[in-house]
């Protein structure tokens, strides 16, 4: 009797296979959403500003740098405008249509915003920098992993 009830609780090949191809899955679609996330980083730094994307994919890193200064407020929706498009609003989605989604597609999507999120960090960090230590009307200039800015014109 006790030999049937443990055999109840082992894994089958089904379940062990369902849970290597989700995790195949999840970490596939991490890197195209991190890729998305430069990619959002990008298209919101101003028009005709030279933007560069740095990947060091061996190091499971990623950036968008512009050298050009732009404006205190910009350089502010240029950090937060991924997070807001791939965590924020999935957090949204879940907190409205929780009780209507399959179990599944709801705990998909809780993970992929929880990475991204967290993913965000460095977003974060740049913009609490930004808004703590940039004057009013400074210029913010990204330079790789350094940003920096230069006082308002007098």
């Amino acid at each position: 009797r006790l030999a049937a009830q443990a055999s109840e609780f082992s894994l089958t090949d089904s379940v062990l296979m369902n849970t290597v191809i989700s995790l195949i899955a999840l970490i596939g679609i991490n890197i195209l959403l991190t890729v998305l996330h430069e990619l959002i980083h990008a298209v919101t730094v101003p028009q005709g500003h030279e933007v560069q994307v740095w990947s060091y994919l061996d190091k499971g890193a990623m950036f968008v740098f512009f050298p050009e200064p732009v404006s205190r407020l910009r350089f502010v929706a240029v950090s937060l405008a991924p997070n807001i498009v791939l965590a924020f609003i999935p957090w949204l989605i879940l907190l409205v249509a929780a009780p209507l989604l399959p179990g599944q597609a709801y705990w998909w999507i809780f993970i992929q915003a929880f990475l991204m999120s967290v993913g965000g960090i460095g977003d974060y960090a740049n913009v609490w920098h930004t808004l703590t230590q940039v004057p009013k009307g400074g210029l913010v200039h990204s330079y790789g992993l350094n940003s920096y800015w230069t006082p308002p014109a007098s």
